[in-house]
């Protein structure tokens, strides 16, 4: 496990890969699709008056790019992010280069 899913995992957040083949021993909640490799974390919750929630925080491998949002009921909102949740996303960024220039989408 990286320091990024250690992070992820102290704030809630569950992690799936759909390209679990390229991390080995396998984790849980993981499965192999044909479209390019996305990582993502997920917390979910209850709101105070009841409606679900889930907070997603995606990670597009081969654009590099980090997609955050929020469902409530199903509807699509923006995500506020708190400072975990961005330390987090940094240090995924980090881990696969992304800050630096190696840019490997393989990790």
């Amino acid at each position: 496990m990286s320091k990024a899913d250690d992070l992820f995992k102290k704030i809630d957040y569950k992690k799936y890969d759909n390209h679990p083949e390229h991390d080995l021993p396998p984790e849980p909640n993981m499965w192999s699709t044909q479209d390019c490799r996305r990582l993502y974390y997920e917390q979910k919750g209850v709101l105070k008056d009841g409606r679900e929630a889930v907070e997603h925080i995606e990670f597009d491998l081969k654009r590099k790019n980090v997609i955050c949002y929020t469902t409530i009921n199903g509807k699509f909102n923006v995500v506020p992010l708190c400072m975990d949740e961005l330390l987090a996303i940094v240090e995924a960024c980090k881990e696969r280069g992304w800050l630096d220039g190696r840019g490997n989408e393989t990790i």
